[in-house]
């Protein structure tokens, strides 16, 4: 289909808004010597309509000299109480303890300031998500410019392990960290882990 045809299509009544950008992207994506036989252009189109959302804040890092103590002082002074369902992960060596003021929906991430050899001790803020989106995001790793924490590409392998949760950490161009959970744990180990013999990796 040439360029004509796409620009009349992008007009035509009764497409919806998405169909509509579906139009108005292969377009430009033909202007630029990019139409719909180019592989290339159809990996561009396919990122660019991705409905891929980052989705909901789950946790964010905060480094302290002590967990409990500084659980306490939250616990007092802004009603924060200790997530039991993460408490698992308080006893390992530099783990994290979680608090939260909302029942759980959101939480900090207690860390003890110094060097742990299980744990990235570090700021950064964490987003949940379900497992049809976490899968997609992995899926579409290969078509996107993401990097892990260390400036090497993010892949679909680099997802980690936590037991409880599956994760990616990663950073923007600036500097700026994040992670990435998803706690349906076995539906991501059927559909990712499982489905592309990934051997994930594990802080412990």
């Amino acid at each position: 289909m040439g360029v004509q045809d796409w620009a009349s299509r992008t007009g035509r009544p009764g497409l919806g808004a998405r169909d509509r950008g579906a139009a108005d992207i292969s377009w430009g994506l033909a202007t630029r010597g990019c139409g719909l036989h180019n592989v290339a252009g159809l990996r561009d189109l396919e990122f660019l309509l991705s409905d891929f959302k980052m989705g909901t804040l789950d946790h964010m890092h905060l480094l302290v000299p002590d967990r409990q103590e500084a659980a306490r002082w939250y616990q007092e002074n802004l009603g924060f109480e200790i997530v039991g369902e993460y408490a698992a992960w308080a006893e390992l060596e530099g783990g994290p303890l979680h608090i939260s003021a909302d029942g759980g929906k959101s939480a900090i991430a207690l860390f003890e300031r110094g060097q742990h050899p299980d744990f990235k001790v570090e700021t950064w803020v964490a987003f949940r998500v379900s497992a049809d989106p976490f899968v997609t995001f992995a899926d579409e790793l290969a078509s996107k410019s993401i990097q892990d924490g260390d400036g090497k590409p993010l892949g679909r392998e680099s997802v980690v392990d936590h037991d409880l949760c599956y994760a990616y950490y990663f950073r923007d161009p600036y500097g700026n960290r994040f992670e990435l959970d998803c706690y349906d744990y076995d539906r991501v180990n059927r559909d990712l882990i499982q489905k592309y013999a990934i051997t994930p990796i594990r802080f412990w």
